[in-house]
C-alpha cells in the first residue's frame, strides 16, 4: 500500500517541479523526479514477482530526497535564475548557422577509426593472458565481466583510453552543430559526415561492453535540442505536444531494442538468457527500488574511508597511486529474488546513506540540487558572440547524471573523476578547432 501512496506523492512533487520551472522538461528538478516515478510504476507492476513491499525508511528516503531536490532547485531558480532570464531576454538570442569544414570532420573520423582498432587490440592483449580469444562479442562480454565482477586484472592501454575518450567527447560538438543547424532548418553538405562521426562515437562508447556512454550521447542529442530550441525562442520553454509525442515514441523504441543491444554487446555470448525484453527493461527501470529497500534494511560494515562508495573512483585512484591500503570494494552486490536477477543497481541513495547516514545523504542531495540548478541557470550568461555555447554541452552531460540518479549515484562519482576534466578540455579544444582554425590558400 505504501508504494501507491509514494507514487501519488511523488507525482505531486513532479507536477510542482514542472510548474515552478516554467513547464521546462529539461530542468534538473523534473529530470531528477520523473525517472523515480517511472521506477516506482515498474515496481508496482512487478511487486508480486519481486516480493516488493516498501519499508517506511525507503518510503521516506525517496520522498524526502525528491522533495528537497525540487525545493532547492526552486529556490535557486527564483532567487538567481529569474533575474538572469529577464536580462537574457533583452538580448538577441537567435541562433546562427555553424559551418564546419569537411576536412575537420574527416580528421576526427580517422581518429575514431584508429581508436576502435587500438582499443580492440588492447582488449585482445589484456584478455589473452587469461586464455580468452574469439569474436568481438565474446571479447566485449569477457572484458566487461572480468573488469567489473572478478578479481582478474584486465584493462586497456593509456593510449587506447585517451583515444576512446576523445572519440566520444568530440561527438558532443557534432551534436551541437547538427542540432543548431536543424533548428534553423539548414541542411549542410557536411551533415552526412557528422552522422558518420556520431555513429563511430557510439561504437567507441560501447566497445568495452557497456551501454551507459552511448545512452549519454543519445540523451545529449535530445537535451541539446531542447536547449537550442529554447534559446532560439528567446529562452521560452516552447515545446509543442507533437514534439513530446515524438520524444516519447523514441524512448519507447529504445526500450524495445534495449535487450537486443545487450545481445549485440555479448551479454548472451556465454550465458543463454530466457528473460523477455519487457522483463529486462523492467529490471533496469524498477529493480533499483527493490534493491534499495533490501539494502536499507540490512546491517552493513562501516566505511573503510570517508565517502568510499560515493567517491570510489577518485579514492581508488589515490589508493593505487600512493598505496594507502584502503582496498575499496563495492558494497552493491548482485541480487536475486524468487530466482529472478535484479542486478546490482540501488539508486543514488544506497551509497550516500552508507557513506554519510540518512542526514548526510539528504545534505548531499541538497548540494547536488544546488550545483546542478546553478549550472543550468548559468547557460543564460553566455556571450552572444560565441558560436558554440559550451555551457549547453556541459549541461547536457550533467543532466544525464542527474536523470540517472534513480539508477545509481552518478553525479559525485563522475565530477570527482579525471575523465570528466579530460572531457572539458576536449570540448574546449574542439570548439576552438571547429570555429577558429582555418587554412588560408594564397592565390
Amino acid at each position: 500500500m505504501q508504494i501507491y501512496v509514494l507514487i501519488f506523492m511523488l507525482l505531486l512533487v513532479l507536477f510542482i517541479a514542472y510548474k515552478t520551472m516554467g513547464k521546462d522538461l529539461m530542468s534538473p528538478a523534473f529530470l531528477y523526479t520523473a525517472p523515480f516515478c517511472i521506477a516506482l510504476l515498474c515496481g508496482v507492476v512487478y511487486a508480486d514477482k519481486w516480493s516488493l513491499d516498501l519499508h517506511f525508511n525507503t518510503f521516506i528516503t525517496i520522498l524526502l530526497g525528491a522533495f528537497l531536490f525540487v525545493l532547492v532547485c526552486t529556490i535557486v531558480h527564483f532567487s538567481y535564475g529569474k533575474r538572469l532570464l529577464i536580462i537574457s531576454r533583452r538580448k538577441d538570442n537567435q541562433c546562427v548557422p555553424i559551418n564546419v569544414e569537411s576536412w575537420k570532420i574527416t580528421l576526427i573520423i580517422i581518429i575514431q577509426c584508429i581508436s576502435l582498432y587500438v582499443v580492440i587490440g588492447s582488449m585482445r592483449t589484456s584478455l589473452a593472458q587469461y586464455g580468452i580469444s574469439g569474436n568481438l562479442s565474446l571479447l566485449m562480454y569477457y572484458f566487461r565481466s572480468y573488469s567489473l565482477f572478478s578479481e582478474y586484472s584486465v584493462g586497456i592501454s593509456g593510449l587506447a583510453i585517451n583515444l576512446r575518450l576523445f572519440s566520444i567527447a568530440s561527438c558532443y560538438i557534432w551534436i551541437y552543430i547538427f542540432v543548431n543547424n536543424r533548428v534553423l532548418k539548414i541542411k549542410t553538405r557536411n551533415e552526412i559526415l557528422l552522422i558518420i562521426s556520431f555513429g563511430l562515437g557510439i561504437a567507441n562508447s560501447v566497445i568495452l561492453g557497456a551501454r551507459g556512454e552511448a545512452l549519454q550521447l543519445i540523451f545529449a542529442l535530445v537535451s541539446v535540442w531542447f536547449f537550442i530550441k529554447r534559446k532560439h525562442n528567446n529562452w521560452k520553454a516552447n515545446i509543442k505536444f507533437k514534439q513530446i509525442i515524438v520524444l516519447m515514441a523514441g524512448l519507447l523504441f529504445m526500450l524495445v531494442i534495449f535487450k537486443s543491444t545487450g545481445d549485440l554487446l555479448g551479454r548472451s555470448s556465454v550465458i543463454a538468457s530466457t528473460t523477455s525484453a519487457i522483463d529486462e527493461v523492467a529490471k533496469y527501470l524498477g529493480a533499483e527500488i527493490k534493491n534499495l529497500d533490501l539494502f536499507l534494511n540490512e546491517k552493513h560494515s562501516n566505511p573503510v574511508v570517508f565517502g568510499e562508495q560515493t567517491f570510489s573512483v577518485l579514492l581508488t585512484w589515490i589508493d593505487e597511486k600512493y598505496g594507502m591500503g584502503w582496498n575499496i570494494k563495492s558494497i552493491l552486490t548482485f541480487r536475486r529474488i524468487n530466482g529472478i536477477s535484479l542486478g546490482n543497481v540501488y539508486t543514488l541513495y544506497a551509497p550516500l546513506i552508507y557513506d554519510f547516514g540518512y542526514v548526510g545523504a539528504m545534505i548531499m542531495i541538497v548540494v547536488m540540487a544546488a550545483l546542478s540548478q546553478y549550472l543550468y541557470e548559468n547557460v543564460l550568461l553566455t556571450k552572444n558572440s560565441k558560436v558554440i555555447n559550451g555551457k549547453i554541452i556541459l549541461n547536457s552531460y550533467i543532466l544525464f547524471l542527474v536523470a540517472f540518479s534513480f539508477f545509481g549515484e552518478r553525479v559525485f562519482s563522475s565530477v570527482f573523476n579525471f575523465s570528466f576534466y579530460k572531457y572539458i578540455l576536449i570540448w574546449l579544444f574542439m570548439i576552438w578547432f571547429t570555429t577558429k582554425v582555418h587554412f588560408k590558400v594564397k592565390k
